[in-house]
């Protein structure tokens, strides 16, 4: 157990321990306590995650003190427009369109932003029946 607090003081090396606890969202007297006595919690070892410290050379002391940052998601839909994602995150009125209707939703542009989430809803409405229109001819 000491190898282990001892591999945490380096993880924080460059950083205070104040700094290093602002980072992990703990206090400084927790930090402290835990260096000293080694009685962390699960959620001390989730902010760790978070903060890009391996479990694993934590623990056995292979491998490097920090993970490589996971790449960050592409944002599956880049409308600018604010009502455009109160229309996603509204289940009533973005709950049956299908994905390619929510893209073509997302590429929309305007030369004023939309007012309301139901611009959407209606512009849902608008596209469905164009594709019924297309459907029949």
């Amino acid at each position: 157990m000491e190898a282990v607090r001892e591999r945490l003081r380096r993880a924080r090396a460059p950083l205070s321990q104040k700094a290093f606890a602002q980072r992990l969202g703990l206090s400084q007297q927790r930090l402290s306590h835990i260096e000293r006595r080694g009685l962390p919690s699960a959620d001390f070892y989730l902010a760790l995650i978070r903060a890009g410290i391996s479990l694993d050379w934590l623990f056995t002391g292979r491998g490097t003190p920090r993970r490589a940052p996971a790449p960050q998601p592409k944002p599956a839909f880049s409308s600018p427009y604010r009502a455009f994602h109160e229309f996603l995150a509204d289940p009533e009125l973005s709950g049956a369109a299908t994905l390619d209707e929510l893209q073509a939703l997302d590429r929309l542009r305007f030369r004023t932003a939309p007012s309301s989430k139901y611009f959407y809803y209606w512009k849902l409405h608008d596209l469905r029946r164009r594709a019924l229109t297309r459907q029949k001819k």
